[in-house]
């Protein structure tokens, strides 16, 4: 599973590079898109990250043009999270690449071991792994 799970990954990062992006600027995009209006602290403790990090993972973001940050207007220190239509596009991108990953990742398996393996990887991503929308 190790050995799978090190390709996954090192394909993937491969993948998200060729948008300019990290794995992880992936996973703040998803969860910007999810619940736009979030605040950058919230969404960096839910990534794990110190709020350094998290800084400076928005800055890139904010750079390339994919997320805006706006104050809070019940706490102006407070910075919530927003998709730009780039943002929107890029994850657009995103889908597709997510698409292509999980077709590359499950060649040679039927549509019924596809979902028996997907409902077993769930199980032990929920019993054992980190939360999922991390990276």
């Amino acid at each position: 599973m190790s050995q799978v799970g090190a390709y996954a990954s090192r394909l993937w990062r491969e993948r998200t590079e060729s948008l300019g992006l990290d794995p992880r600027h992936v996973t703040l995009l998803r969860l910007v898109a999810d619940e736009e209006g979030r605040s950058q602290l919230a969404l960096g403790r839910q990534m794990g990250l110190p709020p350094s990090r998290m800084v400076a993972f928005v800055d890139q973001l904010e750079k390339l043009a994919l997320l805006e940050r706006r104050l809070n207007p019940n706490d102006r220190r407070m910075r919530n999270l927003y998709l730009t239509d780039a943002g929107r596009a890029t994850l657009e991108d995103v889908k597709e690449l997510s698409a292509a990953h999980e077709r590359h990742m499950t060649r040679g398996l039927s549509q019924p071991e596809i979902k028996e393996l997907t409902r077993l990887l769930s199980k032990v991503a929920s019993e054992r792994a980190p939360d999922p929308g991390t990276n």
